[in-house]
């Protein structure tokens, strides 16, 4: 094979004069060897061979355990290597590229030893289907403008000519200046399958991707990044998937092993898409760590972002983080999310974080945390302002939803799901789920909302909406506890806590300023031998309408739960049901304390039980004395004969005079009243006095006068008339017996 070697002088940068040597294959020039080509901007050149299909980089300008490339072109073709040749003293490889040309990789990276592998390109990067890695530390691609060091100094890629002296530490982290360029791994179009809320995916040989070493970390750091049909996984380790807008920075944290990254810095965020059957995987004997952080992240199309505790180690951490929008999206098979210890495992689940401002879950999209090994499960949290979830995948096979697990090979305890949110809906099967299949207790459910909406069912199984917590095993099942503004149940959604075996079945609270439940919504718990299946509500307003119900059903020996209810006002109205029933054990009993209770002549509310011993119905209604405020009525009545002068008559025709109630009526009715604001109480007050049931106390208060006001003089009305000697008619103020007249018109 015939070679060449091309030399030229080059430009002193640093003060350093500079040399690069490159050995060519003739016939071999172009196209290929135009993809590897470094620039002239460094103290100690980057040297690049070409050997049939492989590039070998060597040279480069060392710093203490650093050594820097700098290259004007970036790109491995299909089924070609990029090998670095560095020293094994080295821990770290930062490459950058100053051209205006993206990166396409479509090969093998290789890099000796366990160094770690920085690629820097503002104008993006691309990994193809057969693009991998074979490097014994961490790999972190990045389309941020610079590397930025501890003591200030930085390697840019866009700025080469005001730089400062190369560093020796490890970078600080990663900053953007210009609109940064996005980061896209391409592969085959993958569907990963498994059964029902299997959370890891299924065994088998995974199709090529970017893989790292054991417990390292695998880092894109970039504007948009997409993941389309190909594989992101770390084993033990970390990924991290960074999608962050221009003028930012983020900083790296080193770790024993790989780092950690802080987004603190950074207040604005691009959008990151897992699509097509994608898989990003951190399984191993313990469970690696995960983080996202965007402004729209997608995951749809039977795409899996996992955690897999496949040992005794103990899980890693799963976080998402989105400024607007997390999407997990189904079809034709579920799309998952989720941490898990994995069959055959006896170490512990990790926890799962999600926060955001809207999550929209649809067509099968999940999210979960399990156990189908022997240890306990982890933990699910979720936070953000409106949280959506709707509807099955294509077939109707995997509800939507969000689900902490014991699988039916898991022994150990199920973890606990936490939502906190403004507004959650779950429709047409939208799930929250805490189950135990295996030999272990269920994990609790906790909702803290200000709006819980629950509506629907699935299309063609009709499961319903809800947020249940069950155990089909002799296993406890998880309590349900749920904080909101209001409460809404409608078209045959539930919220239900039950053991279908011989475990105890979980408790369902409520707490909220109103519950309503609406065509066949549904309070429930059910259990078969075990006890507790308590129902207790605290709310404003409880209103069950259109067959609706609020219920404890205790079969086998089971006694029944009881249900409490403490509302303002209680409405059961169109058939709906407040029960608490019982097959062979006693029935549970129901107490409703309230202000008002409203029932409609076709609902009920019934403590029952089959074969054994009835529960009790007990309504509690606020303590008012009914009788407070009454007198009882003399059982003398006033003969209106002496009260109403019944000889008087107005335009020659009787009248009629009606008196209702007692006081208030004058003396004497021959007798004109004294003055117009008098009433006179005819009651006898001696009898009063000793029929009176209370206490009469009586104050009086001396109170300083500061002025005295003068009532002015008024006409003063006439009383009665007389007539004088000379027969004139004179109206007078005050009368005697003898000077009065009666009208003309009295008999």
């Amino acid at each position: 094979m015939t070679t060449q070697t091309f030399k030229r002088p080059l430009d002193r940068v640093f003060g350093v004069a500079r040399s690069s040597i490159l050995i060519l294959t003739v016939g071999q020039l172009a196209p290929v060897f135009g993809q590897v080509i470094p620039d002239e901007t460094l103290p100690i050149d980057t040297q690049v061979t070409l050997e049939e299909n492989r590039f070998v980089i060597e040279g480069g300008t060392a710093a203490g355990s650093n050594l820097f490339h700098s290259f004007e072109r970036f790109s491995v073709p299909t089924n070609s290597e990029v090998f670095f040749n560095n020293a094994t003293t080295i821990e770290n490889i930062l490459t950058r590229v100053t051209g205006n040309q993206i990166s396409n990789i479509d090969g093998l990276i290789r890099a000796n030893g366990a160094a770690n592998l920085f690629l820097l390109n503002p104008n993006g990067i691309v990994f193809g289907p057969n693009a991998q890695l074979n490097i014994g530390g961490s790999f972190l691609s990045s389309t941020a403008d610079r590397f930025v060091f501890e003591d200030g100094s930085f390697y840019s890629a866009t700025d080469v000519e005001s730089q400062s002296l190369l560093a020796v530490t490890v970078p600080l982290g990663v900053q953007y200046n210009a609109n940064p360029g996005s980061i896209e791994v391409r592969g085959l179009n993958q569907n990963v399958d498994s059964d029902f809320i299997n959370l890891a995916p299924s065994d088998g040989e995974d199709p090529p991707g970017l893989q790292v070493s054991h417990r390292q970390t695998l880092a894109l750091l970039g504007g948009d990044i997409s993941i389309d049909g190909s594989n992101l996984i770390a084993p033990a380790g970390r990924i991290e998937l960074g999608s962050v807008a221009a003028n930012n920075t983020v900083v790296l944290v080193p770790q024993s092993q790989g780092w950690t990254f802080d987004y603190g810095a950074a207040n604005s965020f691009r959008d990151i898409q897992i699509i097509r059957g994608s898989l990003v995987d951190t399984a191993g004997e313990r469970g690696g760590d995960m983080q996202l952080q965007g402004r729209q992240i997608v995951v749809s199309q039977g795409s899996t972002v996992t955690a897999r505790t496949q040992g005794s180690g103990i899980g890693g951490t799963v976080v998402v983080r989105a400024s607007d929008l997390v999407e997990v999206i189904g079809g034709q098979t579920a799309t998952r999310v989720s941490v898990s210890l994995a069959s055959g495992a006896t170490g512990r689940g990790g926890n799962f974080l999600l926060e955001t401002n809207v999550l929209r879950m649809v067509d099968g999209g999940q999210i979960g945390a399990g156990t189908l090994g022997v240890g306990d499960a982890g933990n699910a949290t979720i936070r953000a302002q409106d949280i959506e979830i709707i509807g099955t995948d294509a077939f109707d096979r995997f509800p939507s939803g969000i689900f902490v697990t014991v699988q039916a090979l898991g022994t150990g305890q199920g973890g606990n799901l936490t939502v906190e949110a403004e507004r959650l809906s779950l429709l047409n099967g939208g799930r929250l789920n805490a189950f135990s299949l295996g030999n272990g207790d269920a994990g609790d459910i906790t909702i803290r909302v200000d709006d819980l909406e629950i509506r629907g069912k699935t299309s063609i199984e009709q499961s319903s909406s809800g947020i249940i917590a069950f155990s089909t095993v002799n296993f406890a099942a998880g309590s349900i506890d749920v904080s909101a503004e209001t409460v809404q149940v409608r078209e045959g959604g539930e919220i239900t806590v039950s053991n279908f075996a011989n475990g105890d079945a979980g408790n369902l609270n409520v707490n909220a300023d109103l519950v309503r439940l609406e065509e066949g919504g549904i309070l429930s718990s059910q259990v078969r031998a075990g006890s507790r299946g308590n129902i207790a509500l605290t709310a404003g307003s409880v209103q069950l309408q259109d067959e609706s119900q609020i219920t404890t059903n205790a079969t086998g020996t089971a006694t029944g739960g009881n249900i409490r209810i403490d509302a303002e006002t209680l409405a059961l109205t169109e058939n709906s049901t407040i029960d608490a029933n019982a097959v062979q054990g006693a029935g549970g009993n129901i107490q409703i304390v309230t202000e008002g209770i409203f029932q409609s002549s076709d609902s009920t509310i019934t403590a029952s039980s089959q074969f054994g011993v009835a529960g009790i119905v007990e309504v509690t209604t606020p303590e008012i004395d009914t009788a407070s405020g009454l007198v009882e009525l003399s059982q003398t009545v006033v003969d209106p004969a002496d009260r109403v002068v019944s000889a008087c008559r107005v335009a020659s025709e009787g009248n009629s005079f009606t008196i209702t109630g007692r006081g208030g009526l004058p003396p004497d009715p021959t007798r004109p009243l004294q003055h117009q604001r008098v009433w006179v109480d005819l009651r006898d007050f001696n009898e009063i006095a000793d029929e009176s049931q209370g206490e009469i106390e009586s104050q009086v208060r001396d109170r300083p006068v500061d002025r005295v006001r003068v009532v002015p003089a008024f006409p003063i009305e006439a009383q009665g008339w007389s007539i004088d000697a000379e027969g004139n008619v004179e109206l007078i103020s005050r009368r005697s017996i003898e000077a009065f007249r009666a009208l003309d018109l009295c008999d």
